[in-house]
């Protein structure tokens, strides 16, 4: 998927490690099943899940995006970028994250 799991990410692709070696084993999607997009839009809201995991949702940048710890209702805020993580309720271990670009929809038009 192409996001940086580690800090030395770039490192390993650089020898030749494949990004599957980084990815998490699950992914994140919409509640309906669909696949989550990776571009919404601020002031609208979306339900995630991972398929098959009992986790607790994380955000890296509150001002971005919120997210319900275990609902999974993801809330864009402001435009930016923000990666969700899902870590098990079991161990604790993250077993899926997304990146979204949250980008902001114009409310009117000049004449």
């Amino acid at each position: 998927q192409g996001d940086t799991l580690f800090p030395y990410t770039t490192l390993f692709r650089s020898i030749g490690v494949p990004d599957t070696a980084f990815a998490a084993s699950s992914k994140i999607t919409l509640k309906s099943g669909e696949a989550a997009p990776s571009i919404i839009y601020a002031g609208h809201s979306y339900s995630l899940k991972v398929p098959g995991a009992n986790v607790k949702f994380y955000t890296t940048d509150k001002k971005v995006a919120t997210i319900g710890l275990t609902t999974g209702k993801l809330k864009p805020t402001a435009p930016g970028a923000v990666t969700i993580k899902a870590k098990s309720k079991k161990t604790g271990k993250e077993v899926a994250r997304k990146t979204f670009t949250v980008r902001q929809r114009c409310t009117s038009v000049p004449p």
